[in-house]
């Protein structure tokens, strides 16, 4: 049985001597953390997409670092509800 789960990545981007705001603008981090909805059999099944999640944001040149911070259950209903426009 499929589960929601809501993978948490922060994005750490590289300095470009162009100031904090430049560097997380360029490293898609402007407005903090990633999150990412996901539908999964099991905590182990959503840890592996967690990976390639944060996998996929480390390709992006001007993050240094995209550390898995959660992979948590939620419900569909609560899902549906939240407003958090940060996610895909």
């Amino acid at each position: 049985m499929n589960m929601r789960w809501r993978i948490t990545i922060a994005i750490y981007p590289h300095s470009s001597g162009n100031g904090q705001d430049a560097d997380r603008k360029a490293a898609g981090a402007e407005d903090g953390d990633r999150y990412f909805y996901v539908e999964a059999n099991d905590f182990k099944e959503a840890s592996r997409m967690a990976e390639c999640y944060s996998e996929g944001v480390k390709a992006n040149p001007a993050v240094w670092e995209a550390p898995i911070m959660g992979v948590h259950r939620v419900a569909i209903e609560a899902h549906s509800r939240e407003s958090d426009t940060r996610h895909s």
